[in-house]
Parts: C-alpha cells; structure tokens; sequence
C-alpha cells in the first residue's frame, strides 16, 4: 500500500507530514484533524468529482487496512497468546455451530 517507489517527492511529502504533525497529535481528534486536513488538501487541489472523491475513500481505507494487517493483528495476536482464546475452536467440533 504505502510502499511506493521512493522519489524525491515522497521523501519530500514524508518529511514535511512527519515535521508538520511532530508532538502534535495528542489524542484521537488530534489525528483525526491532521487526516481531515490532507483529505481536504488532496480534495482542494482537485477537481470536485466523484473520481477524486473515491480517491480520498479508497486511500483512507487502504491505509485503514495496511495499520490493521501490519500492527493491529500483530497486537492482538500477541494478547491472545499472553491473556488466551476468546473464540471456541470450532474446527474440533467439525466447523458447524
């Protein structure tokens, strides 16, 4: 997802995303603003149009699920071994309910 070919240009984007927000973000609206904000900025530079508009959705929920899949699970793989299993396991009992 994020891991595109790396260009001035990225590394410029990166630089100044991370400078901006650096000790800012304190809490979840915090965050919430700061992704607000490049939303918009993204969606200003554009044309209003239900392209761009599924641009911003597609790239929010690209990054939603790359956090999930590269940090979420790992947490909460690790919390299961450390607390143990919520979930019957339902392949013993031949996967019906």
């Amino acid at each position: 997802m994020p891991y595109v070919m790396r260009s001035n240009l990225t590394r410029d984007v990166e630089r100044g995303v991370r400078h901006a927000v650096a000790g800012m973000l304190y809490g979840a609206g915090d965050l919430t603003f700061a992704i607000t904000v490049l939303v918009d900025e993204f969606l200003y530079e554009h044309d209003a149009s239900f392209e761009h508009f599924a641009q911003a959705i597609a790239a929010l929920e690209a990054a939603k699920l790359e956090l999930y899949r590269r940090e979420i699970a790992n947490y909460e793989d690790q919390k299961r071994q450390a607390n143990g299993e919520v979930y019957h396991d339902w392949r013993e009992y031949g996967g019906e309910g």
